[in-house]
């Protein structure tokens, strides 16, 4: 159970990061001919509008892709801003999941689960221990288990903004 949720946070994820690239691409009038999340052989497929939303069959990874022709008529400040678009969907949700367990936090919740993840800062061992740890789900408390998911999705966005501000086409 821990593993599917921890999947669908990466889902999530992808899916916040290719929206951003999607709507920025869409304000500046760049066509954008397909949307996927997830990699691999396509699991289902729509086409509206004369894009075509995928899900494919690996849960990791996700792409927009955009017209080129209309993509190099832009200036280059807009090209960079709708490349930063995923990353600035990614930075927005780490921030929001750390204020959401701050405020739990502040609120007086006892934050032991947190501790036993090793929560100082960023810290992708403790994003491994948060979906294979020792303890029971049935152990938590629902805040407590809202915490470990908002955990995760801090260090995933977290670690989706590093990797994807790397100039490295491949990793965008």
């Amino acid at each position: 159970m821990k593993l599917l949720l921890s999947i669908l946070i990466i889902l999530f994820s992808t899916w916040i990061h290719e929206l951003g690239h999607f709507t920025l691409a869409k304000l500046n009038e760049v066509k954008v001919e397909e949307f996927d999340i997830g990699c691999g052989k396509s699991l289902i497929q729509i086409k509206t509008n004369d894009i075509i939303y995928s899900l494919r069959l690996i849960p990791f990874g996700g792409y927009c892709k955009l017209d080129v022709k209309s993509f190099n008529l832009l200036k280059n400040k807009t090209k960079i801003k709708i490349m930063l678009g995923g990353v600035v969907g990614n930075f927005f949700l780490c921030l929001i999941s750390l204020w959401v367990i701050l405020q739990f936090k502040q609120n007086g919740m006892n934050m032991d689960v947190i501790n036993e993840l090793h929560f100082e800062g960023l810290s992708i061992i403790g994003l491994y221990k948060s979906m294979v740890a020792n303890f029971s789900l049935n152990s938590l408390t629902f805040q407590q288990y809202i915490v470990v998911l908002l955990y995760q999705l801090y260090i995933v966005n977290f670690a989706m903004c590093i990797f994807n501000i790397i100039p490295i086409t491949s990793l965008d």
